[in-house]
């Protein structure tokens, strides 16, 4: 049988990696490895790992924190597999997702990418979101850059996709983003589709450098950059953090400086975008009392950003 590379980065989290574990040792497909790196935690993860006595799972710890995006990379370049997927220490996959991935490898095999559907969760359980994705590549990247109709933690590669394509750029390191610029980059030269199971169980987790109060307008804006990334890649084959080409360089600085002159200009922009980035994702309450005193702090900066909104 193919054997599946997993890759699991962890960071603190304790709560939560015993059942990450448990959800890939469950497998019905059988020949896999789990290769895992405690990134420096400051609570026992690292511990409960080491608890598992299975031979198909291989640790590669960090002695100190390197952060997400390095750790990912170290991991990808221990990975001996057929295939490589990666499963977040926080979330958990149903025992059929490698099983039901690879079997769509094997009935499509013009297709090197295959994400499942996946659900979206409280830290109580309750089910926040399930995903209704397009299945096929077409349907997938049609609204690309402005939405992702797929979970990338949830995505299984073959191998050749890492090994021409490599790891996340350095780039977003501390910046979060990297999966999304990552799988632009795997779509412009492979296949990709969705499975219509949902087989990807990942938490709401404000604490994320997507979900939490942003403290620098950059690392809250890198949608935006990746955005821009893709339409220069679009228009000259390249973009300002992948080639050695410095007038994309430049392009690249000239807008990161245009957005960060939009958050000079609006001192409540950075609180404002995050606060109606939390009603979207069903914190109404807490969202809409914040928005109200966004507005009584600076209601004519408010007023030109909804206008700005409604062009």
């Amino acid at each position: 049988m193919e054997l599946v590379s997993v890759i699991m980065p962890a960071y603190n989290a304790a709560p939560y990696i015993g059942v990450a574990i448990e959800s890939i040792i469950s497998q019905t497909h059988s020949n896999w490895e789990l290769l895992i790196a405690d990134d420096g935690s400051t609570d026992n993860t690292r511990e409960i790992i080491e608890k598992y006595d299975d031979d198909r799972i291989r640790l590669y710890h960090n002695n100190n924190n390197q952060g997400n995006l390095k750790t990912v990379n170290r991991l990808f370049a221990m990975t001996s597999g057929d295939y490589i997927a990666i499963q977040d220490a926080d979330d958990w996959c149903d025992a059929s997702k490698l099983e039901v991935q690879l079997q769509a490898f094997r009935d499509h095999r013009g297709i090197d990418v295959c994400g499942t559907q996946s659900v979206k969760l409280d830290n109580e359980g309750k089910v926040l979101k399930r995903s209704d994705f397009p299945l096929t590549h077409e349907g997938i990247t049609k609204f690309i850059p402005e939405d992702y109709t797929f979970t990338s933690a949830s995505v299984m590669i073959r191998r050749n996709v890492y090994l021409e394509i490599g790891g996340f750029n350095e780039y977003f390191d501390r910046r979060g983003g990297a999966d999304w610029y990552w799988m632009l980059l795997i779509l412009e030269r492979f296949k990709m589709l969705n499975v219509s199971q949902h087989l990807y169980f990942y938490r709401y987790n404000p604490a994320s450098i997507t979900n939490s109060k942003p403290s620098n307008s950059l690392n809250y804006t890198v949608g935006r950059v990746i955005a821009f990334l893709y339409h220069q890649r679009k228009k000259y084959g390249n973009d300002g953090i992948s080639g050695g080409d410095n007038s994309l360089k430049r392009q690249l600085e000239e807008f990161e400086n245009k957005l960060t002159r939009l958050y000079i200009m609006d001192p409540l922009l950075l609180e404002r975008e995050y606060l109606v980035r939390l009603c979207t994702q069903g914190h109404y309450y807490k969202g809409g009392i914040s928005l109200i005193s966004n507005f009584l702090r600076g209601p004519l900066l408010f007023f030109k950003w909804l206008l700005n909104k409604l062009k």
